[in-house]
């Protein structure tokens, strides 16, 4: 008779969330039969929780956090709590940092590394009320209600800020991320699909409404599925193979209002207010060719980088040949098919790209095409290369004209707090362009010719110098009129 308002899965458990009745453990072994085998009650409104290891995460409302060991799932004891002094919503875990969607207070970085003894080491009060929280790659994604979605930099965790976000025509609750897309909850306004690939310019590339009286509250993503959980209009299923033009692929009628969902394979647990957990299975609609497997990892050594691209595919029809394609970070250029530009034999299990540069991050696609022309594409996976140690790369263009500018371009081995600074051949500091912490990886930086006093530094040759770990580093550019 309460309302369940969150799931979790892990394992052969689902972990609900009900709002008097604190947090309850079922097990989910016999999909057709689950059973409660445990619980905790926790005194406030239990919304949200995620689950690792021995330990669930769980979003109180008014009492905050709470870490609970459910290596007993019939017992489970709470180990740990933080006060966040606000209604906490949402929760998110990437290694031993808990980000907690705080409502009125917005994100808050918590150090779950000793669960009994959790604390706050960062901040960021978004304009809206968060509502949910997923990590990926150093950034928060916060579903901040009627302020959208707040892209948040939390690669230096201390010092959260925010430095994107998407507006909305409703109230973003939820918020899912797969490889580079956003897939939002946003309400009366459905799913929304945003390109986060740019993560400083998140872009909106697909919407799908619901049907009259749905109310997207929450979405989860697995493989190349979206499961939205649609308020009165129950669970909607999209395929999401083209993020730019999801299509409706199924539907479950619900008999109250489903908040929130989670998958594992092709089983969903669906929370649904007042008539509890839905646990379905979804059976995808069939298809005539499927990429089975597509994975990527990067290989470092001596002799240079790496990135060895595997596969399996599965057809009942001839297939033309494949295709690989490479989407560089940052770059607005898309995917490009690597190659050559040359189709590979369908025959063709892994193919290994050396064009790839330490320190940068790329993502990865396989295309399959057959022999009536059409391309079906795989899931596009990401691979960050480590650099192999600090570099300071040749500034482009070189040399460059006032106004123009130029960018600057160094690799870290780890985080390190860096100086990048501009001299001319005097010694004479003109500019500086980087002192902060950064984290690890290809990073850039621009000169627009200009000293830190927003004048032209004229015409002449100048050293850009970056220290960072201890070590020094320099190049020449030149500047012309």
């Amino acid at each position: 008779g309460d309302l369940t308002w969150g799931v979790a899965h892990s394992g052969s458990h689902a972990f609900v969330c009900a709002r008097n009745s604190g947090f309850r453990v079922l097990d989910v072994s016999a999909p057709a039969a689950p059973e409660e085998v445990g619980c905790y009650y926790t005194g406030a409104w239990t919304h949200a929780s995620v689950v690792s290891g021995a330990h669930a995460f769980v979003a109180d409302g008014h009492g905050g956090l709470r870490i609970l060991d459910v290596s007993s799932p019939t017992a489970p004891v709470q180990v740990g709590s933080y006060a966040t002094g606000v209604f906490v919503e949402g929760v998110a875990l990437s290694g031993s940092l808990l980000y907690a969607a705080c409502k009125s207070d917005g994100l808050k970085v918590i150090d779950v590394s000793a669960p009994a003894a959790p604390a706050e080491v960062g901040a960021y009060d978004t304009p809206g009320l968060s509502r949910s929280v997923a990590i990926s790659d150093g950034y928060a994604y916060v579903a901040d209600g009627a302020d959208g979605l707040r892209v948040i930099d939390v690669s230096t965790p201390s010092s959260p800020h925010e430095i994107g976000f998407r507006g909305t025509t409703a109230s973003t609750y939820d918020v899912a991320i797969d490889s580079v897309f956003a897939y939002c909850a946003d309400g009366s306004a459905g799913l929304t699909v945003v390109d986060v690939s740019a993560p400083a310019s998140p872009t909106e590339v697909a919407s799908v409404p619901l049907p009259p009286g749905g109310l997207a509250f929450g979405v989860a993503v697995s493989g190349r599925y979206a499961y939205v959980a649609s308020g009165e209009s129950g669970l909607r299923v999209m395929d999401i193979d083209d993020p730019a033009s999801p299509a409706d692929v199924g539907y479950f009628e619900t008999a109250d209002f489903a908040r929130k969902v989670a998958v594992s394979d092709h089983t969903v647990y669906l929370a649904d207010n007042n008539d509890g957990l839905y646990v379905l299975l979804f059976d995808p609609p069939p298809t005539t060719m499927v990429v089975r497997s597509f994975s990527a990892r990067a290989l470092t050594d001596a002799s240079g980088s790496a990135v060895v691209l595997e596969w399996e595919v599965w057809a009942d029809e001839r297939l033309r040949g494949l295709t690989v394609y490479r989407r560089d970070d940052g770059s607005a250029k898309g995917f490009v098919p690597l190659a050559g530009n040359g189709i590979l034999s369908p025959s063709t299990r892994t193919y290994r790209d050396e064009t790839a540069v330490a320190g940068r991050t790329y993502d990865y696609r396989l295309g399959v095409l057959t022999e009536a022309g059409d391309e079906v594409f795989s899931s596009i996976e990401r691979v960050r290369i480590s650099a192999p140690a600090l570099a300071l790369h040749p500034n482009f263009p070189n040399p460059f004209r006032q106004g123009q500018g130029t960018t600057i371009a160094f690799t870290l081995q780890r985080d390190a707090h860096v100086h990048l600074d501009v001299f001319d051949v005097s010694g004479r500091k003109v500019r500086t362009l980087v002192d902060a912490p950064v984290a690890a990886g290809y990073r850039t930086a621009q000169w627009d010719g200009q000293n830190d006093g927003g004048e032209p530094a004229g015409s002449g040759v100048f050293l850009y110098v970056l220290r960072a770990d201890g070590n020094v580093l320099a190049r020449k550019s030149i500047l012309l009129r």
